[in-house]
């Protein structure tokens, strides 16, 4: 899950091109803090898939999605924006709103909880107390999350020349900004 492209994986490649390796890393750090949370959510209340009345699940699909085409839609506004910087990352963004960005990114993606609750059972051993088995999975999946979302954001930011060279960056942006509004709009159907 955490390999795969999609748009934590995009937010973070644009994170890492427009605000630098340390800014980007924090908007991973949101992007950990919700899985940690859906993880503890999910694993603490199994039934939690069957409890949830089926408009809980679209409200959640539905501001999921809505927030994938405000982030989209954001990123194509401000796509030329970036080179009126020349090569100079953004500055004016704080730490607290990338990663309030990241976080509510994957707090509000019922696929990632939808994720969580098929494969979390599969690691629990039945006749164990959860608290011990939860205080080991957890960590480990955030930090396998960090550590590969870090990966895509120092690659973002190592090739960082190449991407600002003429208007690539600017087309990353547009491309990155759609996708995520495709994103959205694909879970808002599905």
């Amino acid at each position: 899950m955490f390999m795969t492209p999609g748009p934590v994986v995009i937010f973070s490649v644009h994170n890492g091109l427009n605000y630098g390796r340390n800014k980007a890393l924090v908007a991973s750090l949101g992007n950990v803090s919700a899985l940690f949370t859906l993880l503890i959510i999910a694993a603490a209340s199994l039934r939690i898939a069957t409890t949830i009345s089926p408009k809980g699940l679209v409200l959640l699909q539905l501001l999921g999605a809505g927030y994938l085409v405000f982030l989209g839609a954001k990123m194509i506004l401000n796509a030329k924006n970036f080179n009126r910087h020349n090569s100079d990352y953004k500055l004016d963004i704080s730490l607290g709103t990338l990663y309030r960005r990241g976080f509510f990114m994957t707090l509000t993606n019922p696929k990632a909880f939808a994720y969580l609750m098929a494969v979390i059972p599969q690691f629990l051993m039945s006749g164990h107390d959860l608290i011990p088995q939860l205080l080991i999975m957890a960590p480990t999946i955030a930090a396998a999350q960090f550590l590969c979302i870090g990966t895509y954001v120092m690659f973002a930011h190592h090739f960082r020349e190449w991407f600002l060279s003429s208007k690539r960056i600017e087309l990353i942006n547009y491309i990155a900004g759609g996708i995520l509004v495709l994103f959205g709009l694909v879970m808002a159907i599905e």
